[in-house]
């Protein structure tokens, strides 16, 4: 990437750009990327360096934040962390590689989804098609626990209303995968008497 990417501002730019557009990020997260990578650059401009690289990214972090554990930085610390070693690998490789966050089933509900979920595994479907349907079903369950629903037979047709309304509306296609994702769902505890 070094050689496509002259200046920071490129890189930061480029970077931006691939959170929004291949990983999906939301504005606001790209947003408080390019907040921190601001700072740098002021930081960079403070101390008259040019160039970004790895060594740049961790003297940064040694002066912004010593040297910690990173089980003992605060929530801001390791999101700062995070920040520089996203342009890091961005600067070596030119992508970056997304991070799955642990997905847990939990309650009921939960119990349900991940029965549904080895259901689907036996129709012999790909990974990456039982892992979509884990990603939207685990994005369903967290907007009925932060609703309070803890029972399948407590949903009904107003939360899934609301869930649907409150997607991003630019992003269609997921918004289409997802619902019909959720139909799968709703018909098998349909079908299963769990409704």
């Amino acid at each position: 990437m070094k050689e496509q990417c002259k200046t920071f501002e490129e890189l930061v730019i480029q970077a931006g750009n691939f959170l929004r557009s291949k990983l999906s990020h939301a504005d606001n997260t790209v947003k408080l990327h390019l907040q921190a990578w601001r700072r740098i650059k002021r930081y960079m401009d403070s101390q008259q360096i040019d160039h970004f690289d790895l060594a740049f990214g961790k003297d940064y972090l040694l002066k912004k934040i010593g040297d910690k554990e990173f089980k003992t930085l605060s929530k801001r610390e390791k999101q700062l962390v995070r920040f520089v070693n996203v342009l890091c690998e961005f600067d070596e490789t030119g992508h970056i590689q997304p991070v799955k966050k642990q997905i847990v089933f939990e309650g009921s509900i939960g119990l349900l989804m991940t029965e549904y979920l080895s259901y689907k595994m036996t129709l012999r479907l790909k990974e990456n098609t039982i892992d979509c349907h884990r990603q939207c079903l685990y994005r369903f369950l967290s907007y009925l626990n932060k609703n309070g629903i803890t029972s399948s037979k407590a949903i009904n047709h107003l939360h899934i209303l609301n869930y649907v309304k409150g997607m991003d509306v630019r992003r269609v296609g997921l918004t289409r995968m997802i619902i019909q994702n959720l139909r799968g769902f709703l018909q098998y505890l349909y079908e299963q008497n769990y409704t």
